[in-house]
């Protein structure tokens, strides 16, 4: 189980997760969405309490740096490795074997060889969540992961990321502006407009606005 209980400079978020299910955090842009996903990384302060399975990240005497947090993180900008072809990325994280087994998995293997400055932007995309997978980390964090993607791939890298969850037990945190995404992707969505979490089940009871 996981439990965040955390106050950023602009939102409060909490929230219980059990292993393998997902939060999709669907707001407004310029409100904090980025901030709070840095806030439960440790890369921007926060008040308040994590723990994840049983393990306390963060609460009035303890604050893991985030090194000591096992957390993929896949960025707005992907932050690949400039210098390293995109198996050397990926293995970066974990090991030649498991980045071939993701490449593999997000059908990006003819990738292998190529540099950053080579890929699309919906192929970069592709290979951060696969780097930020092969950590093998407890919690997968996201920023804006499927915008460069189309329809078809998006729907393809959302499957196989709930199929790698429900096998390696992580917990997911994701941004997105699609509501088809949340909606798609979550167990829970958290409205940052009302700053509170519903079960999607809920959603189309909610009024949004965004």
């Amino acid at each position: 189980m996981m439990y965040i209980n955390i106050k950023t400079r602009l939102l409060n978020l909490k929230c219980t997760l059990n292993k393998s299910q997902m939060l999709g955090i669907l707001g407004p842009s310029g409100i904090g969405k980025t901030t709070l996903l840095r806030a439960i990384a440790n890369l921007e302060k926060a008040d308040g309490e994590i723990i994840v399975d049983n393990e306390v990240w963060l609460n009035d005497k303890i604050s893991l740096p985030v090194q000591n947090r096992s957390i993929g993180f896949v960025f707005q900008d992907f932050a690949l490795f400039p210098n390293m072809s995109v198996l050397e990325n990926i293995a970066y994280a974990s090991s030649k074997e498991k980045a071939t087994h993701l490449l593999e998995a997000f059908n990006i293997i003819h990738l292998k060889d190529k540099y950053p400055n080579k890929l699309s932007g919906g192929e970069r995309q592709r290979v951060a969540i696969a780097r930020a997978i092969a950590r093998e980390p407890k919690l997968l964090l996201m920023d804006e992961p499927f915008s460069a993607l189309d329809r078809s791939t998006k729907h393809f890298i959302q499957d196989k990321i709930k199929q790698l969850s429900q096998e390696q037990g992580f917990y997911t945190i994701f941004i997105a502006h699609d509501i088809g995404d949340i909606k798609r992707l979550s167990d829970f969505i958290f409205l940052v407009e009302d700053n509170k979490v519903i079960n999607t089940d809920e959603f189309e009871k909610e009024s949004i606005n965004i």
